[in-house]
């Protein structure tokens, strides 16, 4: 937006004080969280026990597919789009239901 809409000198961007998600467009705080932070051992801990599953209706969610996002990221497989954001929903459910 500053570059193509606004008067701003793009320098400002570069260097120790700019955000990774100014300079790389595939960058994703959602990923970072999930992937690359302090929580991913939480999150693989709570998703792997799966204590959250007892209470699902199977009529009304789809298990398989919860069950091969958890497997997903247990294997370190990165996804992205609605299963990043379902995995990130599922992780922190399962961790703060966990504890």
């Amino acid at each position: 937006m500053l570059e193509n809409h606004v008067d701003y000198p793009m320098d400002f961007q570069k260097g120790p004080h700019s955000y990774l998600y100014d300079v790389d467009v595939n960058f994703n705080h959602s990923a970072e969280l999930v992937y690359r932070s302090d929580l991913t051992n939480h999150f693989k801990e709570a998703l792997s026990a799966r204590h959250f599953i007892d209470v699902l209706d199977p009529e009304m969610v789809n298990l398989a597919y919860i069950d091969n996002l958890i497997e997903k990221y247990l294997r370190n497989e990165e996804v992205r789009g609605f299963e990043l954001s379902d995995t990130f929903c599922l992780g922190l459910h399962s961790a703060l239901n966990n504890s």
